[in-house]
């Protein structure tokens, strides 16, 4: 499960109505200063990051040396050099690397996903917005193991929660056609992805959010047309669609 790690560098006084604000929505890893391990344990069952040894995860600068055990390693990247000490660290066994980096990039995060996501080593990335910190979580969706945020205010600590919460599957059921009628003319819409959708995968279409169907991709190719795997020709304009927070909208108001 993807994981947000909340990072506190303010004053226990004011650090403590983060860390208890996060708790509330489900966020329980903190990167927190050496002498702040013990007050954020005192408030639940937490996983605590921090340069102090007795820290669940110990964090350290990367020294190029060979990785201990339960030590998450900090290696900023700024040259390719620098992904290949990343790979180096997960061949050897790293427990977790966290990637930082002064002018992010996400070609070289793509990289690095795609050569640990098979590695036991965690892969941690710092954000500096939650925009940031989703675009993490997503790319190559596959995403970084986790992302270390620190707060601005108590309201992003919720949008931080909304990224990780476990996503909802829906079974489909077969269903049969049983008439088909011509109801005239009308405006319908079109939904360009930014994806290259596959075959089964489109978006649910219906009439009413208690009844929708998967309206298929334009994966396949006809004597029609050629495929086009990034549209969806999902139906008429007052249709409705499943959005990602799981309430439905008017085709009408996708933009």
């Amino acid at each position: 499960m993807k994981k947000i790690i909340l990072k506190l560098s303010q004053p226990w006084s004011d650090a403590k109505e983060y860390a208890v604000e996060a708790l509330t929505h489900g966020i329980n890893a903190f990167y927190v200063p050496p002498g702040m391990v013990e007050k954020v344990r005192s408030l639940g069952s937490v996983e605590v990051f921090s340069e102090a040894d007795g820290a669940d995860m110990v964090v350290a600068l990367d020294d190029g040396g060979e990785p201990r055990k339960g030590v998450a390693y900090i290696v900023k990247v700024a040259k390719k050099e620098d992904e290949e000490r990343v790979y180096g660290l997960a061949r050897a066994g790293a427990t977790a690397v966290i990637v930082k980096t002064e002018d992010w990039k996400i070609i070289p995060l793509e990289n690095i996903i795609a050569d640990l996501h098979r590695m036991d080593t965690e892969l941690y990335a710092e954000a500096e917005s939650v925009d940031e910190a989703r675009t993490l979580l997503q790319t190559l969706e596959l995403g970084v193991d986790g992302v270390i945020y620190e707060p601005k205010s108590l309201d992003e600590v919720a949008e931080l929660a909304k990224l990780v919460q476990t996503e909802h599957t829906i079974p489909l059921t077969p269903a049969k056609v049983v008439d088909v009628r011509e109801v005239g003319m009308g405006d319908r819409v079109c939904v360009d992805t930014c994806s290259m959708l596959k075959v089964g995968e489109g978006i649910l279409v219906g009439s009413q959010a208690q009844g929708l169907f998967l309206v298929h991709s334009e994966t396949l190719e006809t004597e029609f047309t050629s495929p086009r795997p990034f549209r969806v020709n999902a139906g008429p304009v007052h249709s409705y669609t499943l959005s990602p927070d799981g309430k439905t909208r008017y085709l009408s108001e996708l933009k």
